[in-house]
């Protein structure tokens, strides 16, 4: 009976080492995904002010 009780044991250890080492990587993977998806956000922005600064600069310029 008591190998049986220790290989349980050992089994449910591992399968929680298992889990944890699941959690752990998709942890990582969201991080990397919303720090992507948010550079790419910030670019966007970046360049659609830019091109509203030109085309500002450019009617101001032209204007005169």
């Amino acid at each position: 009976m008591n190998q049986v009780t220790k290989k349980t044991k050992f089994r449910r250890g591992i399968s929680g080492i298992v889990v944890a080492l699941m959690l752990v990587l998709v942890g990582v993977v969201a991080i990397v995904g919303i720090k992507t998806f948010l550079d790419n956000q910030s670019k966007t922005v970046q360049d659609a002010t830019t091109a509203q600064v030109k085309a500002i600069t450019n009617s101001t310029t032209s204007g005169q």
